[in-house]
């Protein structure tokens, strides 16, 4: 708001638990409605049984088990983007396995789909019923290259391009134009371009 010349800041107020959720298409399981009516216990802490942070169209995160959700900027924390995900990018952030959100994680990615390199286009799921091929062997190279970041193929849905895979702990994954970056900063092509050779 301008007033006068003068940019005045309307303070948002704090959630109950002290978490940090600000930025367009980001939600979480439970809600912030929810934690808010659980609020802390009285050792200041929020523990929920399994905690779902989404991106609206670019995927999720799931943890499961106990996690202790209180003072969680995910707004620094979190980073989904389009065919990657980042937790802790800020290194100086990111706390030791197992304690906040660096532990095993589910992770689920949207629009991921085989290229055609005759076309350079997407092969998606209309053009799987003409050539159900190609789904199999793009599901064996995600399943391939997870395994040589340490993370596990669970699912791939032709549908919505959707890849499930686990990870042990958490800092950066990323899908785009076939490239896998682990919490390492390892860099693993994978040629998942299908067609002509």
């Amino acid at each position: 708001m301008v007033l006068y010349g003068t940019i005045l800041t309307i303070p948002r107020s704090r959630h109950p638990v002290g978490i940090v959720l600000r930025r367009c298409g980001y939600s979480v399981i439970p809600s912030l409605e929810e934690l808010a009516k659980q609020g802390l216990d009285q050792n200041g802490e929020c523990i929920v049984t399994s905690f779902t942070i989404i991106r609206q169209g670019y995927g999720k995160i799931l943890f499961e088990g106990p996690l202790d959700v209180a003072h969680l900027n995910l707004d620094d924390i979190v980073s989904m983007g389009c065919k990657m995900v980042a937790v802790y990018p800020d290194v100086s952030m990111k706390p030791s396995e197992g304690e906040g959100l660096n532990r095993r994680a589910e992770i689920t990615l949207y629009s991921l789909w085989p290229l055609d390199k005759s076309t350079g286009n997407y092969i998606t799921y209309p053009q799987y019923q003409r050539n159900r091929s190609t789904l199999p062997r793009f599901e064996n190279r995600f399943a391939r290259d997870l395994h040589n970041i340490q993370a596990t193929f669970i699912f791939y849905s032709p549908e919505k391009g959707a890849l499930r895979f686990q990870v042990n702990n958490f800092s950066q994954y990323a899908m785009d134009g076939c490239l896998y970056v682990n919490t390492i900063g390892i860099n693993l092509r994978c040629q998942l371009q299908l067609g002509n050779n």
